[in-house]
Parts: structure tokens; sequence; C-alpha cells
């Protein structure tokens, strides 16, 4: 599985309207919607700093050096059709944004994402255990070359808590099975991906959704380990909007 291929199963998660992604103060990041914000890390609050300075901020806006809101430009917009009455056609349309939040580590290329998706109210109901699943299964298994099949292969998973909220995290990468079923190949990224389902509802006008929160890490296998730190501390720092009196 390539790096262009991990990116893209990032946007089939969706996206939601706003006119900025979100925007800073003196304390954290807060999503556009304010269904969840993440705080500085420690003795940053002066520089409003989420990440480490090899994190390279691609889509926020600076006011006097500091990060002030997210950035509205085409390429951070994108097109969503949402089956919001159950009838397997899209009829919410609109346009919204590709990321809340986008780094790219300036040593090694990683990337980390944080992406707010509203989803159908269908797959609202289910667990984030199985909307992982979905999410990865859309990529398994489906591609035949010279007598191998590339699927994903889970490294590991399992249910985690994320600023008082339930979630599930699963490390994944590409890999290839031989005829006999073993794995004679794997890709040079890895990923790691983080759905949340907070309890506000993804809103558009009058109507709402439910909505998934996404935390993505994607890296060369060598750096992986190394920048799974970085996306742990920020987790360690958010805080989901239903759950701030018992995070404060």
């Amino acid at each position: 599985m390539t790096r262009a291929l991990i990116l893209a199963l990032v946007l089939v998660a969706g996206c939601a309207e706003a006119s900025r992604v979100g925007y800073f103060d003196d304390q954290a990041f807060y999503a556009v919607r304010q269904h969840y914000r993440i705080r500085y890390l420690p003795d940053a609050r002066a520089s409003r700093a989420l990440l480490g300075s090899e994190w390279r901020p691609l889509n926020l806006e600076f006011e006097n050096g500091l990060p002030s809101q997210g950035r509205w430009t085409r390429e951070d917009q994108t097109r969503i059709w949402l089956d919001h009455d159950g009838d397997g056609r899209g009829d919410l349309h609109t346009t919204g944004e590709r990321f809340d939040l986008r780094f790219e580590h300036r040593q090694n290329g990683a990337s980390l994402l944080v992406r707010t998706s509203p989803i159908a109210e269908s797959l609202g109901e289910r667990s984030v255990d199985v909307l992982v699943h979905d999410i990865l299964d859309r990529v398994a298994g489906s591609t035949q070359q010279s007598g191998s099949v590339e699927v994903v292969r889970i490294v590991h998973e399992g249910p985690v808590r994320v600023g008082g909220a339930d979630a599930y995290q699963a490390v994944f990468e590409g890999a290839a099975l031989g005829p006999t079923g073993d794995v004679i190949a794997t890709s040079t990224d890895r990923a790691q991906v983080v759905f949340v389902r907070p309890r506000t509802r993804w809103r558009d006008g009058g109507r709402s959704a439910p909505m998934i929160v996404s935390f993505w890490l994607v890296a060369r296998r060598e750096h992986f380990d190394g920048l799974m730190p970085a996306l742990s501390s920020l987790l360690d720092r958010t805080d989901f909007r239903d759950h701030l009196d018992t995070a404060r």
C-alpha cells in the first residue's frame, strides 16, 4: 500500500461545511463546531504549539507568527455527498474542509492528520470498531498482481479512550499474500488510525448527522515507531465537548 493510497483512504471518510477549519485561543485549538479541542504542548501556550517544531502545519493561517485559524483555500476544500434520509442516494450536498489539522514531518515526510466526517444515520448506529474495519475493507483483498494478492494487514488494534470518549485504533500496512496465504511482502509505509464518535452531531442548516473524528499517522515503517509518541501526545491533549466538564 503506497502513501498516496493511505492518504486517499483518509478522504473516504467525508468532510463538513465550514468557513474555516478551526481557531486558536490562549489555551487550545478548537474545531470549527467546537465538538473538540486540542490543548497546546506543556509550556507552549505562548507559541500555540500542538506538536514539536519538527512538524510543519499545512492548513493553518498565521497572524504575528502565531497560528490563528484554519486555512480556507480551494486546496483545503472538498465536496460531500451524504445519504441523509437512508434511501441509498446522496441528498446532502455541500462544500467542506478536507482536514481539521494537517501536519508534515520536516525530516522524513510523515503525515499526521485530524479530520471530522459526517456519516449516514445507518452508520451512526454501528460501533466504532466496525467503522474502522469498514474503511480498511474498502482496499483489502481486492487487488491481485503476479500471483499474489494485496491486502491490508492489521498489525494491532483495540479500544481506547480519547478525551473521555470511546474510540478504536488500528495500526495497519499493506501486504502481499502468496498462493498459500503467507505474507511474502509488506509495504514501505505503515499507518495508525483512531476513530472517535462524539455524541455531538454534525449540523448543516436544519439537518444533522452523526460524525466521526479520525486521527491518522502515516509514515515509512522505519520511522513509524519513533513518531507514535507525537500522535499519542496529541490524543492525550484532546478533549471532546461532551466530556469537557470532567476533563478540566
